[in-house]
Parts: structure tokens; sequence; C-alpha cells
């Protein structure tokens, strides 16, 4: 797992910087963080410096996640969900609650139910510093990533009954099982996750 201190956060929105409570909300936590913001509104703040990019000029090396908040649909904007799911970047894609919103990205909320980097949130005003946090650090933790390393663990005959017994007892595969015993020790290794910084 892929602990990221400092993210490259990419915020779409077709709302100006004062009407869009998501993105106000995101740059506290950003400048709480110590994350770089991107995002295609151009807004001047010395405090926390936000680059200004459109979606067509992203890239692998730019971006670590990428948060829309609902707007009507523009090649920019499909373009951008195009990239996020097709580099598996996490996505947070943000609608109001009570909004009405179009059939173009009713595939998303399908999408996510196979996909967890895929996160398509209603929210209430008095929800969505806390939607947009707890995003922020699943996707810092590595909860989105899926296993892709593969690596040949040698067991004596005891250490084999016992991963298979616990992996029954605790009812997942002992490949999960053993996932979550490292990515347990990884959370509470304080040098592992300084370096990683």
């Amino acid at each position: 797992m892929n602990i990221k201190q400092y993210m490259y956060i990419y915020f779409y929105s077709n709302k100006q910087p004062g009407d869009s409570r998501s993105f106000l909300i995101l740059r506290k936590l950003v400048k709480e963080e110590k994350h770089q913001l991107m995002s295609n509104i151009w807004y001047s703040d010395t405090e926390c410096p936000i680059l200004t990019l459109d979606p067509e000029r992203i890239n692998d090396a730019t971006i670590d996640v990428v948060i829309i908040e609902h707007a009507p649909a523009t090649p920019a904007l499909a373009y951008l969900v195009a990239y996020a799911l097709s580099a598996r970047k996490p996505l947070l894609y943000l609608i109001p609650k009570y909004e009405i919103t179009h059939k173009y990205f009713d595939f998303l909320r399908h999408y996510k139910e196979k996909k967890p980097w895929v996160q398509v949130k209603y929210y209430l005003e008095a929800t969505l510093s806390a939607t947009i946090d707890k995003f922020l650090k699943d996707a810092r933790s590595g909860k989105f990533e899926r296993p892709c390393v593969k690596f040949t663990l040698r067991l004596t005959p005891t250490m084999s009954d016992y991963l298979r017994f616990t992996s029954i007892r605790e009812d997942q595969t002992q490949a999960n099982w053993l996932r979550a015993l490292i990515l347990e020790e990884l959370h509470h290794d304080e040098v592992f996750r300084n370096r990683r910084k």
C-alpha cells in the first residue's frame, strides 16, 4: 500500500470559487494537509497556491486524485471522467442532495459498485466537509489501490494450517487475510510512513 502524505488533487467545477462550497472546503483541507491543489478554476491565494490547469493537460505524473463538483456536461468534464477511470485515479463525484442530475453520468453510479475508487456522493451542506475529508484520507492511505504485485511465500506446514484456520475463522481468503495483516502493520510503522513522504 502506498501511504501518501502529500497528494496532487485536481478539482473540477463550473462555478466561480466564491460560489463553490466544495472548492472552499477543499482549499482549507489542502492548506491544512499541505497537498497541492490544481483546478480548472482560476483563484489567487498566496497562502495556498492553486495551479490552474485545463483538464486536457493533466497526466499520470501530475494527478493523484480527482474531485468533481456536479456540472453540466462539457467535453472537458467528459475527458476528466474518462481520464480518471482509465488511469484508475480515485474519483469523487459530488452531487448536491436535492439537485436533479442528468443521465449522462448515471453510469458512474453503477460503475462505483464494482470499483471502490469511484465514489459518487450526494451531500448536504453539513456533510460536505466530512465527505471530502474521508475521501482524501482513504486515497492517502492507499485504500483504493488494487493488489498487483505477485509475491511467493514459502510456509511451514504448521504456518499453512494456521493460515487456513484463521482465514476460515475470519471468513476471508488467505490472501485477503495476509493483506489485512500487512496493512495493519503498515499503519503502525511510523518509520515507513515518514520515509514515504
